[in-house]
């Protein structure tokens, strides 16, 4: 669900060592819901050994309906996350990235929510 690779704006991809964060999704007794996402990556650039970090940030909306113990999603915001690349800690590269709730259907029980596809999806190009 988190990237895997570092996408920088000039040069190859740097492999991320280390990701931390969050994805949370929220489910309204309304049949509306968010997904926050909050993620960190942090790698090395192996031509030069610069530290590479990046972070996505963003909120989707979606409606929803709840039935027989599934959530089905109805439909979701035309939302982004917005991606911030630092090498050595200066800002290289700031752009926004669609953010998709690409599972549709999930199937719940009293304490669990599992995910029947892939789930959250950052699509970088």
């Amino acid at each position: 669900m988190f990237p895997e690779l570092i996408v920088l704006p000039e040069g190859g991809p740097v492999k991320a060592d280390s990701t931390r964060g969050s994805t949370t999704v929220t489910f309204g007794p309304d049949g509306q819901g968010t997904v926050e996402i909050g993620i960190h990556l942090i790698g090395v650039r192996a031509v030069d050994r610069a530290r590479v970090e990046q972070d996505w940030v963003g909120v989707d909306s979606f409606r929803y309906t709840a039935d027989h113990q599934m959530i089905t999603i109805l439909s979701g915001g035309i939302d982004e996350a917005t991606v911030v690349t630092r090498i050595d800690g200066r800002q290289v590269d700031k752009q926004p990235v669609p953010l998709t709730l690409s599972s549709t259907t999930y199937t719940c029980s009293p304490t669990h929510l599992i995910l029947t596809s892939e789930g959250i999806e950052l699509d970088r190009a």
